[in-house]
């Protein structure tokens, strides 16, 4: 069995952890709306010459730099989601995925499952991993799911 670490498409980061065309594409367009209103509104504040307080600029200044991080942070988990979609999807070997343990996690605000795997298959030595999901569908141990492995990435893309 192999101890090497696999990931999900985005480390897991998202779920679901595939990122398609269209979903990368209106998030890339909310990125940049966010990473430009920021430095938008303090060059605004500067050409208008408000007579503003040492403390709004450098509210405002916080607030664009903390706006222009977020939006770099999403898109790159984003992009590299997107990214591994990829490669997973032209050049995935299926599998099946024998589950080894129920649980629940949080997922956000609300709560989600955990579930342990085994994934084998053709291929690639048997592994087992994480699966993190935002729906509590049901699952029971000892059900099988079935997966997309890419080894030489070493990424599983668990299809519920």
């Amino acid at each position: 069995m192999s101890t090497t670490e696999w990931r999900q498409p985005a480390n897991g980061k998202i779920s679901p952890p595939r990122v398609g065309a269209v979903g990368y594409f209106v998030l890339s367009l909310v990125c940049l709306v966010l990473a430009v209103s920021g430095p938008a509104l303090v060059v605004a504040l500067i050409v208008l010459d408000a007579d503003f307080p040492w403390w709004a600029m450098l509210l405002t200044v916080v607030v664009a730099v903390f706006l222009v991080f977020f939006a770099f942070t999403l898109w790159r988990t984003y992009h590299h989601g997107r990214r591994d979609t990829k490669l997973i999807e032209a050049s995935g070997l299926p599998a099946t995925a024998e589950i080894l343990s129920v649980g629940t996690t949080s997922w956000g605000e609300g709560e989600g499952v955990r579930l342990g795997l085994r994934i084998s298959g053709p291929g690639f030595e048997t592994f087992e991993a994480p699966f993190e999901w935002k729906h509590t569908d049901h699952f029971e141990v000892g059900g099988r799911l079935a997966v997309l492995v890419e080894p030489t990435a070493r990424l599983y893309l668990v299809r519920p």
